[in-house]
Order: structure tokens, then sequence, then C-alpha cells
């Protein structure tokens, strides 16, 4: 791990994203860009993974902070700093692996307008190998809220067109055609949607699934798509 420490702290409430170039060596190791606030403030952690799954040289913009990918691998602060030499595994540590790292990542949010630090972690190195990985400088970069008009997602050619807009952090829940509602960023709910077109009916194999939207300015859309089966398991 390489950080630096910003005394005093930073403030990136207006660039709460961050631009960074990467070179890569194809073999899979995971760059963690984190950033934290003063402890006295909160105890969150924004972390940011980026999988070198590529060689050469490619740029990232990196905007929301990780929490589906947190467990996948294992982190020296999962517990606190007096249990570092003892094995995570261990029982007795188990208790303290959950405050420490979980509640830093899933609840509690950094704040942006006093940035205390920021570290760069290594992961998911290969075995009995080493590996070649170069950053460049690491540049804040201010957010632009948008919307998605009329999204839509095809699976094997079906297409379902939600007649809405999506504001940056908001989301939409499709459980049916007449069960489809649109959420602000805060949870509350905001509108009822009909969607348009025919849902998928899916059987076992492999699929497709596209996601389209239009944007109110032009922007490049972004969008976050989960896809959930429903019905008697497939086999």
């Amino acid at each position: 791990m390489v950080g630096r420490e910003f005394t005093p702290p930073l403030d990136l409430t207006a660039q709460q994203g961050m631009g960074v170039w990467v070179y890569g060596d194809g073999q899979g190791e995971v760059i963690n860009i984190q950033v934290q606030s003063p402890a006295h403030i909160t105890e969150a952690m924004a972390e940011h993974y980026i999988v070198v799954d590529f060689k050469g040289w490619r740029y990232f913009e990196l905007i929301e902070p990780e929490g589906e990918r947190f467990e996948d691998y294992r982190w020296p602060y999962d517990r606190p700093k007096l249990q570092w030499d003892k094995k995570a595994e261990s029982a007795d540590n188990a208790p303290q692996h959950w405050v420490a790292g979980r509640y830093g990542i899933y609840r509690e949010s950094v704040s942006y307008g006093a940035i205390g630090s920021l570290s760069v972690w290594y992961n998911n190195l290969p075995p009995g190998k080493s590996v070649t990985t170069y950053i460049s400088p690491i540049r804040a970069l201010p957010l632009v809220s948008h919307k998605l008009v009329n999204p839509s997602v095809t699976i094997d050619g079906k297409t379902l067109t939600f007649p809405c807009e999506i504001e940056s952090g908001a989301y939409l829940e499709f459980g049916s055609m007449t069960d489809c509602k649109l959420y602000d960023r805060e949870g509350v709910m905001v509108a009822e949607v009909k969607p348009s077109g025919e849902a998928a009916v899916i059987g076992p194999g492999q699929h497709t699934a596209a996601f389209a939207s239009a944007t109110s300015d032009g922007l490049s859309a972004r969008a976050y798509v989960s896809v959930i089966t429903q019905g008697e398991p497939l086999r």
C-alpha cells in the first residue's frame, strides 16, 4: 500500500470523481484506490477497484464507491490494527472483522468536504509471479448530474421501454408490466411507470441482454443494471 495524508483535509465536494491512467500486464491483479475522511468525522472508506485484465495503458474514470465486491478479497483493514498480526479466519476475530471492515464500507459514507487520505492497495496477485503495473497521477474530477431518458432493456431480442427520466442517483424497479416504480436517490418512490414492449421469458442456456437510453443533455449514459430471474429454478 502507498498513500498520502492531507493536512488540512481536501474539500472535494465539487470533485467526487477520479481519473487515472493505468498500465497493466494482464495478470488479473486488483488496484484499489481508497479515499477516507478523518476518523473524527466518519470511519467510512470509499473504495474504487480496477481489475488489471488488460495490457498497456488504459484510462479509467472512477465514480461510485465499491460495495458489492468488497468481500471478494481479503484486506488488512478488515480488522482493527491490533488484530493485523492474527489470522483473519480465526473465530476470535470475527466480531472485529465485522466492525472494522464492513461497517466502514456499507454503513457510512465518506465526507467529500473533508478528505484526509488517499491510499492505493494491491490485491489478487498471481502466486509465485511478479507483476508490473504503473499508474499516472490521480486527478479529482467534477461530476455532472443528468438524466437517462426513456431507458430500455433488451433480452433475447425482446425490448422493454420505460417512459420516464431517471436522474443521477435515482433508480427504477421493474417487477412486472403492472409493477414498475421510480425512486429518487433517497429511496422515496416518485412515480409509477408503465413500461411498453414485452418482458422476456427465458429458458436454460445462454442469453443476451442490452441496455439503451437517451440522455437529457447529450452526455454519455451510465447505468447499473441488475437482472433477476423469477419462477421455477432453471436446470
